[in-house]
């Protein structure tokens, strides 16, 4: 039995760790999503500017989302191979560029190119960084990790809209450019930067890096074996056979998870790319108070998911957190059904749903690398993440299209809400237990920790 001490040992290592990685991951994140949605409050000055309808918008935002999902498994495969740090640098410089030049286009297929560049460079970004936390944190310490790099997508939010909004207001007409000519100016230098820095910050590997003692990387080496012991047993005499491998394709599994993860990327997606434009219709008119509304349900989201995440790992419980905030999800959304030309009312509701939405997309990838034998988790991960990232394509373009031919985004939005619906189903009944499954910690000794490291 653990000792007190050696519990304490452990949680003291892993909080140095994420001390030392979360953080830049975190911004890291946090700017890819910043040039993903700029466009969520560049289209309130940009399509009047290019004369495009919104169905043409719609389609410009999921544009990026197709590329992105075909090259994600390769560039996850070649992460593995390659290491943290070159795969950043080749992903992150390119993409800043990419974003800042949108600020040329004058057509709609201009507009379309550049979006679609844009995810053929970004391709590989988020699912590498997952499978990046897997190396350094074992299935107790997931959620929460994930989480506060995950939290990077909606503090996006949160920046975005007052962040955008002033520029667009303030730097309109500067230096003879528009105001989301600047927005897109200005939201790509940072990727460019950050590309650098992650290449010299980061270690590919834990035995690589120089900032932990040998006793660390005994105690962290112990941590994942027993992980691995505990959850994937039957699957060692297989780790290392292309076949196993191969097997995710054939697991049922991978693609019920692809669903519960295509269902809370709508949520967001709708939240970045259309809450701008259902906050305009409702009557406000000035760009940058516009983009101060939208943080509301951004910080809701932000303080969700870190305390739902929190809450999870502590309890040693995932499925009815999981499945809580799916159902929370779809309520806030079905709201902004009833009560509609209220810029107060559709603010509560998104609020509401935010928490929701955001709380089920932080817990939830901490289940496919716990699902997953380490063998498999590079392939599994890119193929949920592939499938399911592809809601940012059908979701823009759905809500366009039917804002187009109806006049408003509400039958859109009723679709996404019973897609919740389905997903929270599946996280209570369907999900297999193993992806569900927690070790409670069993740390062992420094020396017990070195002799399992050397044997292995």
């Amino acid at each position: 039995m653990a000792s007190a001490s050696q519990v304490q040992q452990e949680d003291l290592l892993f909080r140095r760790i994420a001390r030392r990685i979360v953080p830049l991951l975190f911004v890291c994140y946090l700017v890819a999503f910043l040039d993903r949605v700029n466009v969520g409050i560049a289209q309130l000055q940009m399509t009047q500017a290019l004369g495009l309808s919104a169905a043409q918008y719609g389609l410009a935002a999921g544009l990026f989302f197709l590329p992105y999902a075909l090259l994600e498994i390769p560039s996850n495969l070649w992460f593995q191979r390659a290491g943290a740090r070159r795969t950043l640098l080749r992903i992150m410089v390119p993409w800043g560029l990419t974003a800042s030049a949108t600020m040329f286009v004058t057509t709609a297929h201009q507009f379309y190119a550049l979006r679609m560049l844009l995810g053929v460079f970004e391709a590989g970004f988020f699912p590498g960084v997952i499978l990046y936390l897997s190396y350094w944190f074992p299935g107790r310490y997931r959620a929460r990790t994930t989480s506060a790099f995950w939290v990077g997508s909606v503090a996006a939010g949160a920046v975005s809209g007052p962040l955008f909004g002033s520029i667009m207001s303030g730097l309109d007409g500067a230096g003879g450019l528009q105001g989301w000519q600047w927005v897109f100016l200005l939201a790509g230098a940072p990727a460019c930067v950050l590309g650098v820095v992650c290449y010299f910050w980061l270690d590919d590997r834990p035995e690589e890096a120089r900032w932990l003692s040998a006793q660390d990387k005994a105690i962290l080496d112990h941590a994942h074996r027993a992980d691995q012991r505990a959850l994937h047993a039957q699957d060692t005499a297989r780790d290392d056979l292309p076949a196993a491998r191969l097997a995710v394709i054939r697991d049922p599994m991978i693609y019920v998870l692809t669903v519960i993860y295509f269902a809370g990327s709508c949520g967001g997606f709708i939240m970045n790319f259309w809450l701008p434009a259902m906050i305009r219709d409702t009557g406000v008119t000035s760009n940058a108070t516009i983009g101060w509304l939208t943080t509301i349900p951004a910080i809701a989201g932000i303080v969700g998911s870190l305390a739902l995440s929190y809450s999870s790992d502590v309890r040693f419980e995932r499925r009815y957190h999981l499945a809580g905030c799916l159902a929370v999800g779809a309520l806030g959304l079905v709201g902004t059904l009833l009560w509609t030309g209220s810029a107060t009312a559709l603010l509560v509701c998104f609020t509401f749903a935010a928490v929701g939405i955001f709380g089920s997309m932080a817990l939830f990838w901490s289940l496919p690398s716990t699902y997953l034998p380490r063998s498999q988790a590079a392939l599994g991960i890119a193929v949920i993440n592939t499938l399911g990232i592809s809601a940012g394509f059908f979701c823009p373009s759905i809500l366009g299209f039917v804002k187009t031919l109806t006049g408003s985004v509400s039958l859109g939005i009723a679709l996404f809400a019973l897609l919740f619906a389905i997903a929270c189903v599946l996280a209570l009944f369907v999900i297999p237990e193993k992806a569900v499954t927690m070790i409670r910690p069993q740390p062992a000794d420094g020396a017990q920790a070195s002799a399992e490291a050397a044997a292995g």
